[in-house]
């Protein structure tokens, strides 16, 4: 089963990681990463695969936006608070 990660920002502006199973034809919500604040807004984005994880740039809300990881079984998690506390480290043009 081949998984074809992809992001989609879902309606009223609340962004979400999705992953669609190409063979089955459906995708799926992986995980609402930001539910702080008004906005509620992850804003996936930089998103490369690298051993067939997927790395993307993501705001929870609390930590700003760092480096998340999501191997496809577990929910997405941050690889590391990068700038420590509210502030964002913001990697960006992730490549391997």
């Amino acid at each position: 089963m081949k998984t074809h990660f992809n992001f989609l920002s879902a309606i009223a502006l609340l962004a979400v990681v999705y992953v669609q199973n190409i063979n089955a034809q459906n995708v799926e919500i992986v995980s609402d990463i930001n539910q702080v604040g008004s906005s509620n807004n992850s804003n996936p984005m930089y998103d490369v695969v690298f051993n067939n994880k997927l790395y993307f740039q993501a705001n929870d809300g609390v930590n700003g936006s760092e480096l998340w990881v999501y191997d496809g079984v577990n929910p997405p998690s941050m690889v590391a608070d990068i700038y420590i506390g509210a502030n964002s480290s913001s990697p960006q043009y992730l490549t391997v």
